[in-house]
């Protein structure tokens, strides 16, 4: 794999001479990124590249900034050539307003057995990729996703996408690689913390959000950073964006512009109910390299780093703090754009805000570890960090962090007795509740199955007539203990309420969950309680249910309790 990075600073510099260098044999990558009056480049380097290199695969989007190894190019196109030696490369341009139907078979007909990475650039300002990116990882699990959101750029501040002969608005240039030799290996680094107290989104419409706690907006800016910032807002934003967390992603979203009516216009697709809280990074923690220390050793001959523009907007010259460590041992090929494409910390691809995102490529063994420097006595002085008002924040930030810490501690704890059953230690009725709602709100965003399991302990009040309450409670918390020890990590197991029990399996259809119910079963007939009256046997009877299309979580209850009446009814000791 060898890595070559141009510089186009004019127009008239985007000549054959300039790749006619490039092999003509090899499968070549080219990627293409430009900040300023965007037609005319695009025209004159898609008219080259078809003469001098026809059948190299082109990606390339307008942005906020180039990354050249360890420059930032804020002016002119950059263009980054990939020749591998194996691997291949095939592309398909997707406009964003597709129906699922045709972004699947899109993805079917484009990823191989053999395909190991899907670069996505995207113009689309709406965030469909909301729907897009859950299908890659729902169709491919196996592969990286890494890529970026164009910046509007020019005069005109037009944002699009383009490959060697098209050029698209509200598109999704799609550009996989394949190889069975091929390496990668992705890392995303954020840096970002919430401060403040959680919220609820309580009017929205896609990236338009009218209110907060029911209030706008702008008013909680206010609230938050005093009564002039509405005059700073959307710049505000990129400092203190807001923190969302919804059991999918960890992610960050900024205002692009301000209503008539005090909402916002985010960058990311906001939806009611969504949870958030008010975010800020300091000039140290965006700074902070500990993350490639915990990388480790890979291969690597090349790095693509996917940056937001608002990084680059807060950190200034310092950015090349951050691409230095990378510079030092790889050829690094960077775009600051509008959003970042990238796998999270589950393996799942999202769209994310003022992050970084990493992709590293090898097709030799290339060993690289990243090794951070020891700290120094003195502090390096930073260009934007001069003891002023910025620093002042930063000492904010850290007070405001640990402040929140505590309390946020110590709000988790009362929450967690409010949701913990006393006797058994597991999740009481109203947890078992926030979780059902969580699966259905994940089953409509995403599809993704989920069935419940409702347990009853067969002839429990005789148990407790026989053996006494106190043994009936050991029987409880031995059913408990015996549920946790044989369901699976994501599966949440709750007392539903007296001898009554209930497990939530997410990504688990009918069949799946009937197998789980019976292993479940035969666990608790095999049970044995010693007490001082005599050992205590136990059966239990299972009702099972799997959400349906149009289905609510009441009626889904109510399939569940109607299939645990059966089986009492029939004998008991059964699964229906």
């Amino acid at each position: 794999m060898k890595t070559s990075i141009l510089h186009f600073s004019e127009l008239a510099a985007i000549s054959d001479l300039a790749f006619a260098g490039l092999p003509q044999s090899k499968p070549l990558l080219i990627q293409a990124y430009i900040n300023d009056d965007v037609t005319p480049w695009i025209s004159a380097l898609q008219q080259v590249l078809q003469r001098c290199v026809p059948n190299a695969t082109v990606a390339g989007m307008t942005n906020y900034a180039q990354i050249e190894h360890g420059n930032i190019k804020q002016q002119g196109m950059s263009v980054f050539v990939t020749e591998f030696t194996e691997s291949k490369v095939s592309q398909t341009l997707l406009r964003a307003e597709s129906s699922e139907a045709e972004k699947v078979t899109a993805l079917q007909q484009l990823l191989q057995p053999d395909t190991k990475v899907l670069l996505v650039h995207s113009s689309d300002l709406l965030s469909r990729h909301a729907h897009l990116l859950p299908l890659i990882t729902q169709l491919r699990p196996d592969i990286i996703v890494a890529g970026a959101v164009a910046q509007p750029a020019g005069v005109e501040l037009y944002s699009c996408v383009f490959n060697h002969q098209q050029q698209a608005e509200d598109a999704f240039l799609l550009t996989a690689l394949h190889g069975y030799n091929l390496q990668a290996r992705s890392a995303l680094k954020r840096n970002w913390f919430a401060i403040g107290k959680p919220m609820q989104v309580t009017a929205a419409h896609h990236n338009c959000v009218s209110t907060i706690d029911e209030q706008s907006v702008v008013d909680l800016y206010q609230h938050y950073l005093g009564p002039g910032v509405a005059q700073h807002l959307p710049a505000a934003s990129s400092m203190f964006p807001l923190f969302f967390d919804d059991s999918v992603h960890q992610n960050t979203a900024f205002v692009i512009k301000t209503t008539a009516d005090g909402g916002a216009v985010f960058n990311q697709k906001v939806e009611v109910g969504q949870q958030v809280r008010l975010a800020f990074a300091n000039m140290n923690s965006l700074l902070d390299n500990s993350y490639l220390a915990a990388i480790g050793p890979l291969n690597a001959e090349q790095v693509f780093v996917f940056s937001c523009g608002v990084r680059l907007d807060l950190l200034k010259e310092n950015i090349v703090e951050e691409i230095a460590p990378l510079a030092a041992k790889l050829p690094v090929c960077g775009t600051f754009g509008f959003g970042e494409m990238a796998m999270d910390e589950h393996g799942k691809a999202g769209l994310f805000s003022h992050s970084m995102s990493l992709l590293f490529l090898a097709e030799q063994p290339s060993p690289v570890s990243f090794s951070l420097p020891p700290e120094q006595a003195t502090q390096v002085e930073r260009h934007e960090f001069k003891l002023s008002s910025e620093e002042l924040l930063g000492i904010y930030s850290n007070l405001t962090r640990a402040l929140m810490q505590d309390l946020t501690h110590t709000n988790n704890a009362l929450k967690q007795l409010t949701l913990t059953d006393h006797l058994t230690g597991i999740g009481n009725r109203k947890y078992l509740d926030e979780q059902l709602h969580k699966e259905q709100q994940l089953y409509q965003r995403y599809h993704r199955p989920f069935s419940i399991l409702l347990l009853d302990i067969d002839h429990f009040k005789a148990i407790n007539d026989k053996f006494g309450h106190l043994n009936g409670d050991k029987v409880l918390i031995a059913v408990a203990k015996t549920l946790i020890r044989e369901v699976r990590d994501v599966d949440i197991v709750g007392r539903w309420g007296g001898e009554e029990f209930m497990v939530i399996c997410p990504d688990t259809d009918l069949e799946q969950s009937y197998g789980l119910a019976e292993r479940l079963r035969i666990a608790i007939l095999e049970l044995r309680i010693l007490t001082d009256d005599g050992i205590i046997q136990l059966t239990t009877s299972i009702g099972v249910a799997e959400l349906a299309e149009l289905m609510n979580i009441d009626q889904l209850l109510q399939q569940a309790d109607k299939h645990l009446y059966q089986a009492k009814s029939q004998g008991r000791n059964q699964v229906l």
